[in-house]
């Protein structure tokens, strides 16, 4: 089933996607909630790994972010993400008005300009979070 999301410890490239969402700010922690929901009605019962439900009842931020390994038993990782189109998930936040310039090392403009370099985040994004839009590149 190669189009479910990959959500478990032995393939996690979506879950680590929109952790490094929330990290940065690209998303609020309801909407990394709603998208824990989402992928929820999207898995088999029997591809459900426990720890989604873990996510999407989570009721404080940090436990997604700083306890991220003891909420559901594991560090998920990107495989798909080289640094360039991590870093590109700033640009993300200057699009949606939450960047950070001091925890992104760069003004918004710069992380905006890495969008163009790595158009695959904005559409990975769209992706992942089908229930959210992105305004235009200014």
């Amino acid at each position: 089933m190669a189009d479910l999301p990959r959500v478990s410890k032995h393939g996690s490239a979506d879950l680590a996607f929109a952790w490094q969402c929330l990290l940065a700010g690209a998303v609020t922690f309801d909407e990394f909630r709603a998208w824990a929901e989402h992928v929820i009605t999207l898995l088999p019962a029997e591809y459900l790994p426990p720890h989604m439900i873990d996510l999407m009842m989570a009721e404080e931020r940090r436990d997604v972010t700083a306890f991220i390994a003891e909420t559901i038993g594991f560090v998920p990782r990107d495989t798909e993400c080289d640094d360039g189109a991590q870093r590109a998930i700033w640009g993300i936040t200057a699009l949606r008005g939450t960047h950070r310039p001091d925890d992104a090392g760069m003004s918004a403009k710069a992380a905006r300009a890495l969008l163009s370099r790595h158009p695959e985040v904005p559409a990975r994004f769209l992706r992942t979070f089908p229930f959210l839009t992105l305004p235009e590149a200014a």
